[in-house]
């Protein structure tokens, strides 16, 4: 279902899924890296030259989320109502709609930021206001992600007493939200002719009552958005297919995979907080969408495939481990035998760390400190001297479990020190050759500085001990198909 973008979703998106502190909302962004703001959108800088019109829409760089344009370019509407009186989750009563994002008349940077709160930069308007600089982008909605409980169920895995049955996906609403990378812009549209071109869809769109808070400046209600006719179609219309990727899949193994999107991340770790082999922190972009296993490869996993369990801690839902790097490419010959397919791989290094970070650019996934790690991981101070269950502890944000500890995880990349001084920005695969294979993520036997998000380590491909195991990758078969 196409409709316009509420206020939180738009912002959400804008900040391509970063998670940021209270106090920062209002100023803060994406990381940049190398770049400057200005390599992200159009606006009139303080002290620069005006800017007298819109650009074409992706002349610029996207967020981390691959979406063009949500800095400056044209202030784009949101589904949403404002009254600089009423701070509410769906805005406030009488003050007309509500725009988000800065345009090129933008004249600073902090007018640009995805959660300025001020009005001005919200350029509020009546529901006919149609400036030269504001258009829309639109939402796919409508498509149900399982939350984080609902991912754990699935691996039928008892929970242990640790455990928190209260969390779920943070920032995430129960419906998945596909945002279109392409907007509207300069096409002279008010938000009245766009709810009136949204009203002749042929599904409508779920939204809550109006509350009291809606109601305009005279006290009376806005009147009721139009339903739309029904529409029969003839019985021979085959119904339309889908045009997105699933978010989740289920192989006839029951292994679980979510959808990990294109996306760019700063890789590595500041020199301050990390290692030699960590450093220079550098941009690098995930070009293409693919699924991630939700936790390691357990050992009945393994077992089906492989026939044997070479780990030294046997239970059916723990982790297998004690096996190489070679081993696993055995597995996965197999696997994909099994499943007619070429989809299984490990990740490269650069796909677990941005997995791994879903979006965060903290030392581990869920902070800076490592004193929630025992909400997230199994590691030295809470394992109790073994693996774990998989899906036990908290998911981050993008529903993987098991990322910080529990079982080291290998990666498809040789390994180098050096390495980062070099790596391409687009899709690195590690270097050419080398004497030992990467893999990441901290493990029962260690302490939580080692489960950090950009820790690298390396054995040689034919090592193997009871702390290391691994997650997959399913590969997307194509990319979506535009919207």
């Amino acid at each position: 279902m196409q409709s316009p973008l509420w206020r939180e979703e738009w912002e959400f998106a804008a900040r391509g899924g970063v998670q940021v502190s209270a106090a920062e909302r209002e100023k803060d962004i994406f990381p940049l890296g190398e770049h400057s703001l200005q390599d992200y959108g159009v606006f009139s800088s303080a002290g620069g030259m005006p800017v007298h019109e819109p650009e074409p829409i992706g002349s610029r760089r996207p967020n981390p989320l691959g979406l063009y344009d949500t800095v400056g370019n044209v202030k784009e509407i949101v589904d949403g109502f404002f009254r600089l009186s009423v701070a509410g989750r769906r805005g406030g009563a009488a003050g007309g709609s509500l725009c988000k994002g800065g345009s090129f008349r933008s004249k600073s940077e902090e007018e640009v930021f995805p959660g300025w709160r001020e009005e001005a930069p919200r350029y509020t308007a009546n529901g006919e206001h149609r400036p030269s600089d504001m258009g829309f982008r639109v939402a796919l909605s409508g498509i149900a992600v399982p939350s984080a409980q609902r991912l754990h169920a699935l691996t039928q895995v008892q929970a242990g007493d640790e455990f928190d049955r209260q969390f779920s996906l943070p920032a995430l609403p129960q419906t998945l939200v596909i945002f279109a990378l392409a907007f509207f812009a300069g096409a002279g549209l008010s938000w009245s002719v766009l709810r009136k071109r949204q009203s002749t869809e042929p599904e409508a769109v779920s939204r809550p009552a109006p509350s009291t808070r809606e109601e305009t400046a005279t006290g009376s209600k806005p009147e009721p958005r139009p339903q739309p006719q029904s529409r029969t179609a003839p019985q021979s219309a085959p119904k339309p297919k889908a045009s997105i990727l699933d978010t989740t899949c289920i192989n006839n193994l029951g292994m679980h995979f979510v959808l990990i999107p294109a996306g760019a991340f700063l890789m590595g770790t500041a020199a301050n907080a990390g290692r030699p082999d960590e450093q220079p922190q550098h941009t690098v972009r995930i070009s293409q969408p693919f699924y991630m296993g939700i936790h390691p490869v357990t050992q009945n996993q393994w077992q089906a495939v492989m026939g044997k369990n070479p780990s030294y801690f046997k239970g059916p839902g723990n982790p297998v481990e004690n096996v190489s790097w070679e081993e696993v490419q055995r597995f996965i010959s197999r696997l994909n035998e099994r499943e007619r397919t070429w989809r299984y791989r490990l990740p490269t290094e650069a796909e677990w760390e941005y997995a791994a970070r879903a979006g965060s650019q903290t030392l581990w996934s869920f902070g800076d400190t490592g004193s929630s790690m025992r909400r997230y991981g199994w590691f030295r101070d809470n394992a109790g001297g073994s693996t774990h269950p998989v899906g036990q502890k908290r998911a981050n944000a993008w529903g993987l479990f098991d990322v910080h500890g529990n079982v080291y995880e290998w990666v498809q990349d040789w390994y180098a020190q050096d390495y980062y001084s070099r790596s391409p920005v687009r899709d690195p695969q590690g270097p050419e050759s080398g004497a030992t294979r990467g893999f990441r993520g901290g493990s029962w036997i260690d302490g939580e500085e080692k489960a950090r998000s950009g820790r690298r380590f390396s054995f040689a491909p034919d090592f193997h001990d009871n702390f290391i195991g691994f997650r997959l990758v399913l590969a997307v078969e194509k990319s979506p198909r535009q919207l």
